[in-house]
């Protein structure tokens, strides 16, 4: 409020200067003037950028969803944000009515209005977000499974239930809103358990809808009478799975996995069964043809797989002939494989071994230069050393002699030149 005065002050003083200075705009006073005309503009600047903000952060709210934690807050929020920008365009484009009064009885000028609505859409904005932390720390496992629901699109499947649902923690919110804390954590665990037991409903039939539509279609079409034990695997794989989600329903590899099982069993009932009305409906004298394009099946696996002819045998004991050979072939295969691997592995231990012996004549070599640079070194060292030496121990009578000598050869020199 002070610094709202101090500015009605200034842009008023302001005004008056310029009047006063309009005749002679070069002058010190018109530099005051100025400078208190630059003061208002960067108050009003200020209260352009607060405005600013709070719309930003009117914007953030929607994606926040505020307005459903805290639908009061956020009402009253927007109230002071539209108050804001009404006293705001009464002067945005003429910073002069800044200072205007809102109205004939009131003292309050229009920059004070703004400011003051401003802070108003603070407050609220503030509480709206500390209702919302609150309830989403306090109601974090609601929160988390109606965040999974929506992963799930459970909302496809059973609209209704997520519909009450998602009210339910409405309620709980608002308590918190309310100031009722105690109340929102009493009834959470209440809610939790109708999400758990939609999270199951919704990925059993997400991954097994199809799966129960499947089995009812064979039940239908009498595959019990054909393939009964092929019948009751699949269904017991569907109840087992079933079983699965329901203990652990966000195990979805898992369940994936079930579920893929489910309806293999389900296809390979109804394949036996197929067979089985083909057998039932072949006479006496096909039986033999029947017989033989097994035979001829399993012939045609074992010259694939490189194996001898078993026809000679029970088609059972073709049959496991044909699997022992198959894992004989693999234990085979394996054993190769470990040999070529401990082939590999000597082979690197080698080239280790021979790495590791150049790695050696490497560093002796480097050793053996050193040596010889230190052999030169001394030598050239015991060379000078003698040099000195011999100069040390020759005799003052040889150095004379040396120096007459050297002296006689010179006159001898210069008088051949004459």
């Amino acid at each position: 409020m002070k610094a709202n005065k101090t500015l009605l002050t200034l842009t008023t003083f302001a005004a008056l200067s310029l009047v006063g200075c309009a005749s002679n705009p070069d002058s010190s006073d018109a530099l005051q003037a100025d400078a208190i005309q630059s003061e208002a503009n960067s108050q009003i600047a200020q209260v352009k950028a607060d405005l600013d903000t709070a719309i930003e952060q009117l914007n953030q709210a929607e994606r926040d969803e505020l307005s459903w934690f805290a639908k009061d807050s956020m009402e009253a929020a927007n109230e002071a944000l539209d108050a804001a920008k009404e006293s705001y365009s009464e002067f945005e484009f003429d910073p002069s009515k800044a200072s205007d009064s809102t109205g004939f009885f009131s003292s309050k000028t229009y920059i004070e209005a703004t400011n003051e609505s401003l802070a108003l859409f603070n407050q609220h904005y503030n509480q709206a977000q500390n209702i919302r932390t609150e309830a989403m720390t306090t109601l974090a496992t609601a929160f988390d499974n109606r965040h999974y629901l929506e992963e799930l699109d459970a909302n496809l499947y059973f609209p209704k239930t997520v519909t009450e649902l998602n009210k339910e923690l409405k309620s709980l919110v608002d308590s918190l809103a309310e100031g009722d804390k105690d109340e929102a954590i009493e009834k959470q665990p209440s809610l939790t358990s109708k999400q758990n037991t939609l999270i199951i409903k919704v990925t059993t039939v997400v991954y097994l809808g199809d799966a129960d539509e499947q089995l009812q279609k064979l039940l239908k079409a009498d595959i019990a009478d054909h393939a009964p034990k092929s019948l009751s695997q699949a269904s017991a794989s569907l109840t087992a799975a079933k079983a699965f989600i329901a203990a652990d329903p966000r195990a979805i590899e898992a369940i994936i996995a079930k579920s893929d099982g489910v309806y293999f069993f389900l296809d390979h009932a109804e394949q036996v069964a197929t067979a089985v009305k083909h057998l039932k409906g072949t006479s006496a004298k096909d039986y033999e043809t029947y017989i033989l394009d097994l035979e001829n099946i399993l012939l045609e696996i074992s010259e694939a797989l490189g194996a001898e002819d078993g026809r000679d045998q029970a088609l059972t004991e073709q049959g496991k002939a044909i699997v022992s050979f198959i894992k004989q072939s693999l234990e085979d295969a394996e054993t190769a494989l470990q040999s070529q691997q401990d082939d590999k592995t000597t082979l690197e231990n080698q080239q280790l071994a021979l790495d590791a012996k150049d790695s050696q004549i490497n560093n002796l070599r480097v050793q053996l230069g050193d040596l010889n640079a230190q052999l030169t070194a001394a030598k050239n060292k015991q060379a000078s050393l003698q040099q000195a030496l011999d100069a040390a121990t020759q005799t003052p009578q040889e150095n004379l002699e040396s120096d007459t000598l050297e002296e006689t050869d010179e006159v001898i020199v210069e008088e051949a030149a004459e």
